[in-house]
């Protein structure tokens, strides 16, 4: 099938600015069962814009605008193709082996490891340790994980703040071992 896509966003400033500094992720992506054939972004006022790859593979454009302005209109104009698609397949199971030795893991090195603002201090090895692997299969891991949290955990929107460090929110389940409603 054939797409012709517009898009457009208007900002309009009651006062003016004097600089805006925008990012767009509207230009659709080329894979396998797409392709997108043509994009155009065009802004008003004008500007000169920027391309960059994010490290998704996502093309994204951004620009600035300096001179002062009440409105900022953004427009994009896509054509895309769409293949029929495959039937579906079964899903092959995520093994911990299989990730492992999966060379785009390194892309996920923020979600997967500690940094300045989350760290995995005694409580959260301890609680890994109660949680157990049941195997090489990580979506099974992930079912035991969330079974285990909603056994375990309380739900207390006053418990934890974006400040709290993850040992005291593993420490605070023990405040309070009622289940969490589903």
């Amino acid at each position: 099938m054939d797409f012709s896509i517009l898009h457009e966003t208007t900002y309009d400033y009651a006062d003016g600015v004097r600089e805006s500094y925008s990012v767009v992720y509207l230009q659709p992506r080329t894979e396998p069962r797409q392709i997108c054939s043509r994009y155009e972004l065009e802004t008003n006022p004008p500007s000169r814009v920027f391309r960059y790859n994010d490290r998704f593979g996502n093309e994204v454009q951004h620009f600035t605008i300096i001179p002062k302005h009440s409105e900022l209109t953004i427009v994009s104009r896509s054509h895309v193709m769409t293949l029929d698609a495959e039937p579906p397949q079964a899903p092959v199971a995520a093994l911990r082996s299989a990730l492992a030795d999966d060379p785009a893991v390194e892309a996920f090195y923020e979600f997967t490891h500690e940094s300045p603002s989350i760290v995995f201090g005694p409580r959260m090895r301890s609680l890994l340790t109660e949680i157990e692997m049941p195997g090489e299969a990580i979506g099974e891991w992930y079912v035991r994980a969330g079974e285990f949290v909603n056994a375990n955990f309380a739900y207390d929107t006053n418990a934890t703040t974006v400040f709290t460090e993850v040992d005291a929110a593993v420490a605070g389940r023990a405040l309070s071992r009622r289940k969490c409603s589903r």
